[in-house]
C-alpha cells in the first residue's frame, strides 16, 4: 500500500470508507496520514509541531482518535561539576534542544526550535551575543576539538532525509557529507567528533527497531559501521582519548537500554550500565572517567554521574526534566538542555465534513473488487503475520 522513504506504522482502516489511516514520518515528527484505497492518493489529516500517533477510527467512520507527543525545550543549563553550581544560558523563548561547548568553553552552539523548525546559533558565554548560522533546517550541533567548524544535522533546501554536514565558523561554507551514500536512513541524533577531528559519529536506522553507529571519516569521506547488527543502537561519543566509543543499546534484550563501550582496535564491547530496566539516556565519558547520562527517576529525566567503581549519583542540582549532556573539553563543565514532554489525546471530529483537509478521499460504502464482488462484503483477511522479527521488541 505504501512505499519510498517515509516510515509508515499503525495502521486502522475505517470501516464505513475504504481508506485507511496511519502515522506517517517523513524523517521527523510523525503526522496522522488518511489514504485512499487502491489508488493511493492521500494527504495529512492535520499538521503541527508536534507527534501525532497511533490513529483509531471511531466505529462510524467519522472520528479518529489518535496521541499527540509534544516535547519542548524549555532551557539550555550549565553545571559546574567542581562548584556544583547550576546557571541557565539559553531560555525557553528559544524552545531549545540540543547544545555543545567550543573548544575553550567561551562559546555555545546550540539548535533552536523558536520558528517550529530546527536552527542552530552561537551564543558568546562573555558579552551574550547569538548569531544565528544561516545552514538551514538544522540539529544537533557539536563544535570541532580544534574549534574551526560545527557538526550537525541537516535537512536543507526541500530534501526529506537528514544528513550529516559540518559548516566552517569563520566563512560560513557547508559541506553535506552523506548526501550521496545509499543506505542511510533518519540520521537525526547526536554527533561525536574524533579527539583529532578527523571522524564523526552517528546513527542510522536500518531497519524497523534497529540502528547502527557509523563512522565518517572526514578526510576522504568515507562511511563505515562502528556496530553491525539487530540491535538499536544510538547516541555514540567517542572516548577522550579516542580509542573507543561508548553507546545506547537494546542489545541487552526485552528493549530496554544499557551502557556500552566498544574498543576500536580489538572490537571488544564492554557493559557499562544495565541492562537492568531503568531508563537510560545519550552517555558521554568525561576524562576522569566518569559517565555523565541522564536516567528516568520518577517520571521525569535527571543527569546522572556514574564513577569508575561504579558508584553513581543523581546530581539534583541540575533539577527535573534533563537531556543530552555534553561536557567541555576538559570536562570541568557540562552543558544539557532541559526538556518538558507531554502526551495529549485528541479527537478528530467530523472527518468528511466539506471543509475537512481529507473530505476528497471519502468512497462510497460499497466498491467492487476486480472479480465484481463488493470490497465491503469480501471475507475477513484474519491474523496477518509479520514480516519483522518480533521476539526482541
Amino acid at each position: 500500500m505504501t512505499d519510498g522513504t517515509a516510515w509508515d506504522y499503525k495502521p486502522t482502516v475505517c470501516p464505513t470508507r475504504q481508506v485507511v489511516a496511519f502515522s506517517r514520518s517523513n524523517e521527523g515528527r510523525s503526522v496522522i496520514w488518511v489514504q485512499r484505497l487502491g489508488d493511493g492518493s492521500g494527504r495529512p489529516l492535520v499538521t503541527t509541531g508536534a507527534d501525532d500517533r497511533w490513529p483509531t477510527w471511531t466505529a462510524d467512520g467519522q472520528s479518529l482518535f489518535f496521541h499527540r507527543l509534544i516535547d519542548d525545550g524549555r532551557a539550555i543549563g550549565m553545571w559546574n561539576r567542581a562548584t556544583g553550581e547550576v546557571q541557565e544560558l539559553v531560555g525557553a523563548d528559544e524552545r531549545p534542544r540540543y547544545a555543545s561547548f567550543d573548544p575553550a568553553a567561551r562559546r555555545i552552539v546550540y539548535a533552536s526550535e523558536r520558528t517550529g523548525r530546527s536552527n542552530i546559533k552561537i551564543l558568546d558565554l562573555s558579552d551574550h551575543v547569538v548569531t544565528a548560522l544561516p545552514v538551514g533546517e538544522a540539529s544537533f550541533p557539536a563544535w570541532s576539538p580544534a574549534g574551526e567548524r560545527i557538526a550537525f544535522c541537516s535537512r536543507r533546501g526541500l530534501a526529506h532525509r537528514w544528513q550529516i554536514s559540518t559548516v566552517d565558523v569563520a566563512t560560513g561554507e557547508v559541506h553535506d557529507w552523506t548526501s550521496g551514500v545509499v543506505g542511510l536512513r533518519r540520521l537525526h541524533g547526536p554527533l561525536s567528533w574524533s579527539p583529532d577531528g578527523d571522524r564523526l559519529l552517528f546513527k542510522s536506522e536500518t531497519e524497523p527497531f534497529a540502528a547502527n553507529i557509523y563512522e565518517l571519516d572526514l578526510r576522504t569521506g568515507g562511511v563505515s559501521a562502528v556496530t553491525d547488527d539487530s540491535w538499536w543502537d544510538e547516541s555514540a561519543a567517542y572516548t577522550p582519548d579516542g580509542a573507543a566509543v561508548v553507546f545506547m543499546s537494546t542489545r541487552g534484550g526485552d528493549w530496554t537500554w544499557g551502557f556500552y563501550r566498544k574498543d576500536l582496535a580489538t572490537g571488544e564491547i564492554e557493559t557499562l550500565a544495565g541492562p537492568d530496566y531503568v531508563e537510560r539516556n545519550n552517555p558521554r565519558l568525561t576524562r576522569d572517567g566518569v559517565l555523565l547520562s541522564t536516567l528516568v527517576a520518577g517520571t521525569s529525566e535527571e543527569l546522572y554521574e556514574q564513577c569508575p567503581d561504579g558508584t553513581g549519583r543523581v546530581v539534583a542540582e541540575a533539577g527535573q526534566g534533563v537531556r543530552y549532556p555534553v561536557p567541555s573539553a576538559d570536562g570541568r563543565m557540562v552543558l544539557f538542555a532541559r526538556t518538558h514532554r507531554t502526551v495529549e489525546y485528541w479527537l478528530a471530529e467530523n472527518v468528511w465534513a466539506a471543509d475537512s483537509p481529507v473530505a476528497d478521499l471519502a468512497r462510497p460504502l460499497v466498491a467492487r473488487a476486480a472479480g465484481g464482488t463488493p470490497i465491503s462484503e469480501q471475507a475477513p483477511l484474519g491474523p496477518v503475520r509479520s514480516p519483522v522479527d518480533t521476539r526482541r521488541r
